[in-house]
């Protein structure tokens, strides 16, 4: 998925595959495209926190958490590493 004048960055799914992602794109939408089997049950609305991600390095590549995302990480209890892929956009202009 490389599309020329576009920095993507490499994501790394352990025990799955390496992928590119493009500025603005959710790590839920890469993975899909790129054939991983990720469960979404909410279609990556902050809602039921089945697509959950730890994110071991680079979250500063990210957005930061939506309201949604942490109220339901608040609500839930998750680890400060855990991110939802359905909301996890990967930051443009670096």
């Amino acid at each position: 998925m490389n599309i020329p004048d576009q920095k993507t960055f490499d994501v790394e799914f352990i025990n799955e595959t390496k992928l590119e992602v493009l500025p603005g794109q959710t790590l839920l939408d890469a993975s899909l495209q790129a054939g991983i089997d990720h469960n979404h049950a909410c279609g990556g609305q902050a809602k039921c926190s089945t697509c959950r991600i730890l994110v071991r390095r680079g979250a500063e590549m990210l957005d930061p958490p939506t309201e949604a995302v942490i109220t339901l990480a608040a609500r839930l209890k998750f680890p400060p590493e855990s991110r939802l892929a359905g909301r996890a956009q990967a930051r443009g202009g670096r």
